[in-house]
């Protein structure tokens, strides 16, 4: 009976260690952990973001391959559950830099932006893969007569949905029009400027001359660091009877540092925004038919493409009157999952 209980004990302590494993997200020229790093499924299900420690849940993962991807590294595809991941930096091409005359004080940000969604209720999972362009309107100091940007604005779009339902169904189609139901972070999504500390910054390396190639800095954000219980509930959802909870917000940029260790926006050569959210209003769960609070994941990548300095004149005329923008892929933009590949390949 003692040796039974024992063994029983031996095989309850391996299960619970199988459904809870982390992998580990490691810097492979460092050794470092490496945080704000997005694993997808196979079907392009965002499943988790690595922590501080550089770790990710991928226990629940019952379908391989899992697609390992941030900003600054090449991709990871791994086929099989693993223990530890080690990510290769990867080096861009530098845009060209535009020198302009002092009059032409406003920065028009054109970029490619791309969008991934995943609610999942208790019955059925929703992917949305949207391809848009974008443009900021920039200054680097207050303009009289001139409002910058509070947000981008989307010039153009290319929508994709899946929908995985738990009984086996699963289809892929284009939808109507653009659901921004759960689109909370791109609302906030801003291209920022800042210093980097100076034994991080080595500007030495990265010659600004059209066609190197660079590393680039790498630098990352906890959104959430100065919310009380690491989590943000916007009043307006509340109002509304739509309360949503944004539990996880990590934000990385890959910039070009310039000689005094500070970026501006045209610094920026790429970005992304990695979060999640868990929708548990009555109203939302009424909107989605589901019994159980909607768990949400949104990941952007940002690539600006194209940096124009205005003068305001120009610049309040483009405000009114927004240009045709054809979506233009950028050159830096990371290779699609597998599961994203196989959306837009089957997506009529």
């Amino acid at each position: 009976m003692k040796h039974s209980i024992i063994t029983l004990l031996v095989l309850l302590t391996a299960w619970i260690a199988a459904q809870s494993v982390n992998t580990r997200i490691m810097d492979k020229e460092t050794g470092m952990p490496i945080a704000g790093v997005t694993a997808f499924s196979d079907k392009g299900v965002i499943l988790g973001i690595s922590n501080s420690l550089g770790e990710v849940d991928l226990g629940g993962v019952k379908n391989f391959p899992v697609t390992i991807r941030s900003i600054g590294f090449d991709p990871v595809v791994c086929d099989r559950p693993t223990k530890e991941i080690r990510l290769t930096h990867a080096e861009y091409q530098l845009a060209e830099v535009i020198v302009t005359p002092d009059d032409n004080m406003v920065k028009h940000v054109v970029c490619y932006l791309r969008e991934y969604v995943s609610s999942t209720t208790h019955c059925d999972t929703t992917l949305h893969y949207n391809e848009h362009m974008v443009d900021f309107f920039l200054t680097d100091k207050k303009i009289k007569k001139f409002k910058p940007s509070k947000g981008l604005r989307i010039l153009s779009s290319k929508l994709r949905t899946r929908k995985i339902y738990n009984d086996g169904r699963d289809s892929v189609f284009i939808p109507d029009a653009y659901d921004d139901t759960f689109s909370i972070p791109l609302s906030v999504l801003r291209i920022p400027s800042g210093v980097i500390p100076p034994k991080y910054c080595h500007p030495e390396g990265n010659e600004d001359t059209p066609g190197s190639k660079i590393k680039g800095m790498l630098l990352g954000f906890d959104v959430l660091a100065d919310k009380k219980n690491h989590t943000w509930s916007p009043w307006q959802l509340k109002a509304i009877g739509c309360t949503t909870d944004v539990t996880e917000a990590q934000m990385k940029l890959l910039v070009r540092p310039r000689a005094d260790c500070t970026f501006l926006e045209e610094d920026v050569q790429s970005l992304t925004l990695d979060t999640r959210m868990l929708a548990k209003g009555k109203i939302v769960k009424w909107m989605f038919d589901s019994k159980t609070p909607i768990d949400i994941r949104n990941y952007y990548e940002l690539y600006p493409v194209e940096v124009t300095y205005l003068t305001p004149e120009e610049a309040k005329d483009l405000q009114k009157n927004p240009p045709a923008t054809l979506i233009k892929k950028a050159p830096a933009a990371l290779p699609l999952t597998p599961g994203m590949r196989y959306i837009v390949e089957h997506a009529r």
